[in-house]
């Protein structure tokens, strides 16, 4: 089985949803959103898991390899962050 990493998106500010709590950090059937995903991600057999988060988000993720998108610039730029930005486990 080939290496697997998974890069979990969770620096949006979820403005959309009209709350002053990030969308992905938001309860669904007794998890976070994004817990979800990165149980999925775990499951799937990603041997590295890195969650992309703001700045004030990135204690919210105790546990896991954490790269911080210090500004919402788009996707491309949290991929580079999770590759070889700042990081925390």
């Amino acid at each position: 089985m080939p290496n697997l990493a998974a890069v979990i998106m969770a620096a949006g500010l979820g403005t959309r949803m009209r709350s002053a709590l990030p969308k992905h950090l938001h309860p669904l059937l007794g998890r976070r959103l994004v817990d979800w995903v990165i149980l999925a991600a775990q499951e799937s057999g990603a041997g590295r898991v890195v969650v992309v988060t703001s700045p004030d988000a990135r204690d919210a993720f105790d546990g896991l390899e954490v790269a911080v998108q210090e500004q919402p610039l788009g996707t491309g730029d949290a991929v580079r962050a999770a590759h070889g930005g700042k990081s925390q486990t």
